[in-house]
């Protein structure tokens, strides 16, 4: 009865599953209209309208409790300096993995560059880090290291970091930013279960 009771408090999989199909289906329909309109503009459509505030209405109506659901626990000060060393390296390991996948994908077919632009100034270098990192860490991991690894925990923790990483991956909708964000996704989701803090891999992200 007790692990029924544990068990009550995770989201089900078929929910997260569909609320994952829900924010995937608005991404590659709003999300790209709204960031061909304004690329950054429509970033900040797409992280807290399209990505955030459905998974906030998921937790909200399926009645689950919020810190538990997305382990809103304090992350201890003495976890910066790692989760910073842990950021640096995996960096660097998603972009050795995705330079060669990009080697890879060469061989078949011209690159499609990036579409934000490039930084030229000090401006555009923090309205990247606000609107592209800071903004994207805290929505897409309230969906992907909040709800959804908590529904996938049912199957085990292995292969909830598992599925979510590759879920994460597949959610960019880029065969060319695909590793990267892979490998991301598997080291943030063992890091905010062993930290227990969503905070970790909002820092990390």
């Amino acid at each position: 009865r007790s692990q029924a009771a544990a068990e009550n408090r995770h989201p089900g999989i078929f929910g997260v599953n569909l609320l994952y199909l829900i924010c995937l289906t608005l991404f590659v329909t709003v999300g790209y209209y709204v960031q061909r309109a304004h690329i950054y503009k429509g970033l900040l459509i797409t992280q807290f309208l399209l990505i955030l505030l459905p998974s906030l209405l998921f937790i909200l109506f399926t009645r689950k409790n919020f810190r538990y659901t997305l382990r809103l626990n304090r992350l201890k000060w003495s976890y910066l300096p790692i989760l910073f060393g842990i950021s640096i390296t995996v960096y660097g390991v998603a972009v050795y993995l995705s330079l060669l996948w990009s080697i890879v994908l060469d061989t078949f077919g011209e690159l499609i560059p990036s579409p934000l632009p490039p930084i030229n100034t000090a401006w555009d270098y923090l309205k990247n880090i606000l609107i592209v990192a800071v903004a994207a860490g805290i929505c897409e991991e309230v969906l992907f290291r909040g709800i959804m690894l908590r529904g996938y925990e049912r199957l085990g923790t292995k292969k909830a970091i598992i599925i979510t990483g590759l879920l994460f991956g597949l959610m960019h909708v880029n065969i060319q930013n695909f590793i990267g964000p892979i490998i991301l996704g598997f080291v943030i989701g063992y890091v905010v279960y062993r930290t227990n803090s969503i905070f970790a891999g909002m820092v990390i992200h």
